[in-house]
């Protein structure tokens, strides 16, 4: 299992500089909570107006999972994932990495019309250069089940999503980030509807975080020109336990 692990870091990192595997640190967790306000500046028939959303996460360096509800209007999302990606320390380098599969459920109402049921599983891949900057990638397969509360046939639809992150810590207290996505943690578009985001992160203490986010999402990326979609603006407060 060690060797496979370090052979998939290879692949992805070009260069065979791992040393160790660890698949699970007992003594690292950390727990999170983040109030989020979503202002959206236009968007469609999902996101109007402002929404709000409560996220607990649990960290424990191997292990990722979270949980989130979001209500827009009458209108509710709710998200549950979990990762697991043991770490690749190199004998050469700082560099660290965590390579894994994670999965994502994603429940959507919209009163007395229908209700979307969106799965994502996948791999997940995680490389933290020098202690400041990270870059994530996943792979993953995606479907959409729709159920109509009146008299439709349910609808399933299959596909493959590829989503990119960056991370910078400016400093221990600061990080700025942005990154392409196919899905957002709330929003999960059948056709190729990719995300552009940008966010900044601050925390005052070891414990209390100030943020803001701007998303973007396109239409026709790929068929014909790409039009701006809907544009959301969030503030976002955590508390780390």
């Amino acid at each position: 299992m060690k060797k496979f692990f370090v052979l998939l870091c290879f692949l992805f990192c070009g260069s065979n500089v791992f040393a160790s595997v660890n698949f699970w640190s007992n003594d690292a967790k950390e727990i999170t909570f983040v109030e989020e306000i979503q202002y959206n500046l236009f968007g469609n028939s999902k996101n109007d107006g402002i929404a709000f959303a409560t996220c607990a996460s649990l960290d424990m360096k191997e292990f990722l999972a979270d949980a989130a509800i979001r209500g827009t209007g009458d209108k509710i999302d709710m998200t549950f994932r979990a990762i697991y990606w043991p770490t690749i320390t190199s004998s050469k380098t700082e560099n660290v990495a965590n390579f894994g599969v994670g999965g994502t459920y994603h429940l959507y109402v919209y009163p007395e019309q229908f209700t979307e049921n969106d799965f994502k599983l996948g791999f997940y891949y995680k490389i933290r250069f020098a202690k400041d900057f990270t870059f994530l990638f996943d792979f993953n397969y995606f479907a959409k089940l729709t159920v109509f509360y009146f008299d439709l046939p349910k609808l399933l639809n299959q596909t493959l999503n590829i989503d990119l992150m960056f991370n910078w810590d400016i400093n221990p207290a600061l990080k700025v980030y942005t990154g392409v996505f196919a899905n957002t943690y709330f929003d999960y578009p059948l056709s190729y509807e990719p995300t552009l985001l940008f966010g900044v992160e601050n925390y005052f203490t070891d414990k209390f975080m100030l943020g803001a986010k701007l998303s973007m999402d396109w239409v026709d990326w790929i068929s014909a020109v790409a039009n701006i979609h809907t544009v959301t603006l969030s503030f976002m407060a955590g508390y780390r336990l």
